[in-house]
């Protein structure tokens, strides 16, 4: 039986590159795939995606790879709403971001990553400015640097296992979405770390969600067979945004790797 194991909420992106599991007598494939930011919005009844961007994919890479790939200077700006007052502007910059693959097949053995890199990263969520008023920011972010990796690994016939690792530097969030606070991180992430949490918002750094085929005879067996995992998730559920209520998904730094069926 499949099974999703969910560490926090599903993130970022796809990942599929054709590849035999040695030893398993049966087609199947394994691969990574990484992208930079990835987001999706409802406000009033409209929904606006935004991503992936920099996306990378090991597909037709063959059966050992590693590849690259770099975004240069990142601007990307929209607004969630065009009525009424307070309409949300969302803009989102990076200086550079940095997607990886890489992996290797072999006889007995399947090593699979995805990492991101995102630099002088930036997002503001704000209304839309009107003459004569202030403007206070419904979210802000600023980084440094975000760095986030996924991994998976098998050896022959089923020891499956996946990790992850994030770095943070000088990672500031602030606005009314976070209780007008400002909130701060520096350093690794351990795994699922809720930095926020209210009824409405959930900022999670290194997120990590598995899937997992559960096996019972005597006993049952946990095997995972994918992990996803992303720097940093922002969960945002009927939240107020002014006189509006927005729903979505922020993900950054979103890295994928495992077999298939699973992404």
């Amino acid at each position: 039986m499949l099974s999703t194991s969910r560490c926090g909420r599903a993130a970022a992106t796809l990942a599929l590159v054709g590849l035999l599991v040695a030893g398993s007598g049966n087609a199947q494939a394994a691969g990574s795939a990484v992208s930079g930011v990835l987001a999706n919005f409802t406000v009033g009844g409209i929904n606006t995606s935004v991503g992936p961007v920099n996306r990378l994919g090991s597909g037709g890479l063959g059966s050992t790879y590693d590849k690259t790939a770099k975004s240069g200077p990142y601007h990307r700006q929209l607004a969630l709403s065009t009525e009424g007052d307070m309409q949300p502007i969302l803009t989102i910059g990076a200086s550079n971001i940095v997607s990886q693959v890489s992996g290797k097949f072999g006889v007995d053995t399947i090593s699979e990553q995805g990492a991101a890199a995102l630099y002088g990263f930036r997002l503001a969520l704000v209304p839309k400015r009107a003459p004569g008023l202030a403007i206070i920011p419904f979210l802000q972010i600023s980084a440094h640097g975000l760095h986030e990796s996924g991994s998976f690994n098998r050896v022959v016939p089923n020891r499956n296992t996946i990790s992850s690792a994030s770095d943070i530097k000088e990672l500031e969030i602030s606005g009314s979405l976070v209780g007008n606070r400002t909130l701060r991180f520096d350093g690794p992430a351990a795994q699922n770390h809720i930095l926020y949490q209210s009824p409405t918002v959930t900022i999670t750094l290194n997120q990590v969600t598995s899937t997992d085929l559960i096996s019972c005879g005597p006993k049952c067996v946990v095997t995972p067979f994918s992990v996803r995992t992303s720097v940093l998730n922002i969960s945002l559920d009927q939240a107020a945004i002014g006189n509006r209520k927005i729903t979505g998904e922020i993900v950054i730094g979103g890295a994928d790797a495992g077999i298939e069926g699973i992404f």
